[in-house]
């Protein structure tokens, strides 16, 4: 007897599937697999749909980038906003309330403004207040859960946006510094006091380490660097943190995205963005940050050897640049300078681009000249 097409495998899952509910997912897949001998391709996909410990989904790649991991942190965290509200009609509305909000589109504006957020709505603030140490404890908690998952499975990934709002929710009540990815298209051409408090944090952690040495920062500078002040107008001037990162008042250079980049670039590399707020919190690798480290490097050769297959490079060499910043911060996190040998064994090690970058970070811990790897300069 002929065997079914992988299709018509396919069709009898989603068919199944139907019968439950769209937005729960499945406990036991025996409910839609039964009887059927999947191919790997539909097997695989299905299995996306398994309800698991997050941890669990991270480890067998179910969650294939900190994108998705933020997608189902409500569901992770949402318990835990109104666990000091005694009756349990009201802690489910105000959980269901947080998802609700935590679905909604993230945007960038201007001014350096800020979305709405959920204490700033009257109804969800009535219902919020009546949390207590308890409530702040369990979100902390599930904060700290969240960016040891992202360290151990994603170290070679910037902290994506809908990420940080994650983060900047759980730990309201802490005031760190979270900082957004900003858009070099409409990029403002200065910075909030966010990305200049996290920068006098990077500096608390990293002055004299080799990530400092590396990106040639000054991080002395950068901790007692001047607020911003009203000019003679009334309008704020730039900060020194601004002038740090290569910002310039209005009418000295001319506008270009690729600027902009170079300066959300650097500004990115001063703050660890978000890395040493992740650090504040108590959040580090399971496995050591050597471990992490190796991670990101392994991300940096692979999206270089990536980026000579495309005929577009640019965004996977920015991408490259980015895990790399976060390999030698995590060296530098973790007190021990890297094996330069060691990491010319790793897959990809031996291209042309990822030999170069080895070949500086042996400069930088010799004492010697180089040009550190970055990506809108590279």
């Amino acid at each position: 007897m002929a065997q079914p097409l992988h299709a018509e495998l396919a069709h009898t899952v989603a068919r199944r599937m139907r019968e439950l509910r769209p937005d729960d997912g499945i406990e036991r897949l025996a409910v839609v697999t039964a009887g059927l001998d999947l191919p790997p391709s539909v097997a695989r996909v299905t299995g996306r749909a398994r309800i698991a410990e997050i941890e669990d989904l991270a480890e067998d790649g179910t969650l294939p980038s900190a994108e998705i991991l933020a997608l189902l942190v409500p569901q992770l965290s949402a318990p835990s906003m109104g666990q000091g509200i005694p009756d349990p009609a009201v802690r489910h509305l105000v959980a269901e309330i947080y998802k609700a909000f935590r679905r909604r589109r993230s945007l960038l504006l201007w001014n350096l403004q800020s979305q709405v957020k959920l204490k700033e709505l009257p109804w969800a603030a009535a219902l919020l207040a009546h949390g207590n140490e308890v409530e702040s404890e369990a979100s902390t908690a599930s904060a700290q859960r969240l960016g040891t998952l992202y360290l151990d499975y994603f170290p070679g990934t910037v902290v994506p946006n809908n990420l940080v709002e994650e983060f900047q929710a759980l730990t309201a009540e802490a005031k760190l510094p979270w900082v957004k990815e900003l858009a070099a298209d409409i990029f403002e051409g200065r910075f909030g006091p966010a990305y200049v408090a996290a920068g006098r944090l990077a500096a608390r952690h990293l002055k004299g380490s080799l990530y400092e040495r590396y990106h040639g920062i000054d991080y002395a500078a950068v901790f007692t660097s001047r607020d911003e002040q009203p000019d003679k107008n009334g309008y704020p001037e730039l900060t020194d943190f601004d002038r740090m990162c290569g910002c310039h008042e209005s009418g000295d250079e001319c506008w270009s995205v690729a600027r902009n980049g170079k300066i959300i670039e650097r500004q990115q590399i001063i703050t660890t963005h978000n890395i040493i707020t992740l650090v504040e919190l108590g959040c580090q690798p399971s496995r050591g940050w050597a471990h992490a480290a190796t991670q990101a490097a392994r991300d940096t050769f692979r999206l270089l050897g990536l980026a000579t297959q495309q005929g577009h490079p640019l965004a996977a060499i920015k991408n490259a640049a980015y895990a790399w910043r976060q390999a030698v911060l995590y060296w530098s996190l973790g007190d021990q300078n890297p094996d330069v040998g060691s990491l010319k064994d790793l897959p990809g090690a031996n291209g042309e681009q990822a030999g170069e970058v080895i070949a500086g970070l042996a400069h930088c811990l010799a004492g010697k000249d180089f040009r550190p790897f970055t990506g809108w300069i590279s």
